[in-house]
């Protein structure tokens, strides 16, 4: 094993009721292949109402560097904001809690964070579909479902890509310089499924000189909900993908005109119109009218909330 600097290493799983996952998730970091005085385990409970506590309190029996945190206001970012507060490591590693870690996920964090320049990085994440993949996801939504490989070489992210929070770490004293995770841009239970706190953070992370690197080999496993095969939670997301880059579009310019809000709510309204339409001749249950409507839900998501933000406008 190659030695790297005595950076040190939080891992971090935020859950909210999902007892049923908690256990094979942090197991997975508290297995990892790295000594305990440079890593912890931190599960950061959102409010859960099931198991999860006593889960956690089991694991610790057999692994003392996890530790136990509970957020009680609703939230991915304030569950990870928390988590920043909370932990230890000069590297804050997150995965979320349907995900298992390689055992040496955690080592090779540690040897990318030992270029000072390096404020964030992520690694490869593979689907596990619950039984065979569904042939109607088109490979490139497969990004909705958090997948992400972009080889087997480490390099920095290439142009605005940037890691999924599935599997993401940042560089702790970098974040406390930029700001934390926007509660704006943060889910808030299984229904709302606008996201983007990662992409505002890492976004200022980059402007401000930070390199973000991928790291192949600090790779996950994420596994597919069964709740999330169908073709309707598709959709879904990518409804709300569209909210959130509309979101994310005002909070970088939030004095743009109201007209300018407005005109792009009509134009993304006809293109989903448009889109919906097409997807018609080759029916719902083809790879291509999932394609076509999975288009027009992103539209239909950048109609609804730019309209909605254009009242939120400062300017007229």
């Amino acid at each position: 094993m190659i030695d790297t600097p005595e950076l040190t290493l939080t891992a971090v799983i935020c859950t909210r009721n999902r007892a049923d996952w908690i256990a094979r998730s942090a197991g997975s970091l508290a297995r990892q292949r790295i000594p305990g005085q440079r890593f912890e385990v931190l599960v950061v409970d959102n409010g859960s109402s099931d198991s999860t506590a006593e889960e956690v309190f089991r694991l610790q029996e057999h692994h003392p560097i996890v530790r136990y945190a509970y957020e009680e206001h609703p939230g991915l970012s304030h569950a990870r904001n928390r988590a920043l507060l909370e932990s230890c490591g000069d590297i804050v590693a997150f995965l979320d809690d349907d995900a298992i870690a390689e055992p040496d996920w955690a080592f090779h964090y540690l040897e990318a964070f030992a270029d000072a320049a390096v404020a964030a990085a992520g690694g490869r994440i593979r689907l596990a579909w619950p039984g065979v993949r569904p042939w109607w996801v088109p490979p490139e939504f497969e990004a909705l479902y958090t997948c992400i490989d972009l080889g087997d070489s480490a390099r920095d992210f290439p142009g605005r890509d940037i890691p999924y929070g599935a599997n993401v770490a940042v560089r702790r004293a970098a974040v406390q310089a930029s700001g934390h995770f926007s509660p704006d841009l943060s889910r808030r239970g299984g229904r709302d499924l606008t996201s983007g706190e990662e992409r505002e953070l890492l976004d200022r992370l980059r402007a401000e000189g930070g390199r973000i690197r991928y790291v192949p080999t600090a790779e996950v496993t994420h596994h597919v909900l069964p709740a999330r095969v169908s073709r309707r939670w598709l959709w879904r997301r990518a409804h709300a993908q569209g909210r959130t880059e509309v979101l994310m579009q005002f909070l970088r310019s939030s004095q743009d005109a109201r007209w300018r809000w407005t005109g792009k709510a009509a134009k993304h309204a006809a293109r989903a119109t448009w889109r919906a339409t097409a997807a018609l001749p080759y029916g719902l249950v083809t790879t291509r009218g999932t394609r076509r409507l999975a288009q027009a839900s992103h539209s239909a998501g950048v109609a609804q909330e730019s309209l909605r933000v254009a009242w939120r406008s400062q300017t007229l």
